[in-house]
């Protein structure tokens, strides 16, 4: 028994000093809950000028964030509408207000007084083709922006800004 011991002995010795011993560390513990991390959402910045909008893709994708920068001088709006597959924006446009509203599903609104950045944002959902439009009157001031609400019909005299080229395309794919 005492020479198995002294071999043993000798055998770990020889075996530490030649490097066969392997020395591992265990890979770090990941928790069956833990995500990768996620890209943060994109924000597109829509700028508002007066009768069109400016920094809007044809394309986005689900998740995608806008905000608006009215750099125009009167107020404007980006009603975010949500339209069928088939239907030709330029037709589309040439509707009064009402039937736009009618034939499409209002996804969000934000308003922007001249030389200011919407409060919040509009965050993309669903796939599909979206138009966006402003429907406030040519000539609103900014103090009486806020009277306008873009699901009510408009008085049929009065120019809005989407019917003199403010709006816009895109799809979610």
């Amino acid at each position: 028994m005492r020479i198995f011991v002294i071999a043993l002995a000798g055998l770990l010795i020889v075996s530490c000093q030649r490097g066969d011993v392997a020395t591992s560390v265990s890979p770090p513990v990941v928790p069956a809950t833990a995500q990768p991390a996620s890209d943060p959402p994109l924000e597109i910045k829509v700028i508002a000028e007066d009768y069109r909008y400016d920094g809007l893709p044809a394309t986005l994708t689900i998740g995608t964030q806008l905000s608006l920068r009215n750099e125009g001088a009167e107020p404007h709006e980006l009603v975010l509408l949500r339209v069928s597959a088939n239907t030709r924006i330029e037709a589309f446009v040439q509707l009064s207000q009402e039937d736009m509203l009618a034939q499409s599903e209002m996804v969000g609104v934000l308003v922007a007084s001249p030389r200011r950045t919407a409060d919040e944002t509009i965050t993309i959902e669903e796939v599909g083709l979206y138009v966006v439009v402003c429907f406030i009157p040519v000539g609103t001031e900014s103090e009486h922006v806020h009277e306008h609400q873009p699901s009510a019909s408009a008085d049929i005299e009065q120019v809005q800004h989407y019917s003199v080229g403010m709006y816009a395309s895109f799809s979610v794919g």
